[in-house]
């Protein structure tokens, strides 16, 4: 399996997550209910297929957190070499793309939570990148 096409693959979901906060509700705007009502909207088109082996679960609006909830329908590596490796990816690409550091730059982590099936899982491993990783 192809890491790097995978992470891409995964965060294909989060950038229309980044843009609907954007532009539905003007992330410039500090209102919590505005924001809260974004991920609403947001959660009530869930559950929904990013790829062959994820489906975005769940999305939430924690303190400073925009948290998303993905399903793996296929084994996947959970070591730690292979979750560094997953990270620096999604890093990388969270950090290339101007909606996700606008949401970074306003003080607001990005959390990605992965829920595995057996025989690697039941388990989870969890991407989080905060505002300032990107530099």
């Amino acid at each position: 399996m192809n890491l790097n096409k995978n992470v891409v693959i995964l965060f294909v979901i989060a950038v229309p997550i980044a843009i609907g906060l954007r532009l539905m509700y003007r992330l410039d705007d500090p209102d919590r209910a505005l924001m809260e009502r974004s991920v609403s909207a947001i959660a009530a088109k869930l559950p929904r297929t990013v790829d062959s082996m994820t489906t975005q679960t769940g999305v939430e609006l924690g303190d400073h957190v925009l948290r998303s909830t993905y399903q793996i329908n296929a084994t996947y590596a959970t070591d730690p070499e292979t979750i560094a490796a997953f990270r620096k990816e999604a890093l990388k690409q969270a950090c290339a793309g101007p909606d996700m550091r606008e949401i970074l730059g306003m003080g607001y982590a990005l959390d990605n939570v992965y829920n595995l099936p057996a025989p690697r899982g039941p388990g989870q491993f969890e991407v989080l990148i905060k505002p300032g990783d990107c530099v």
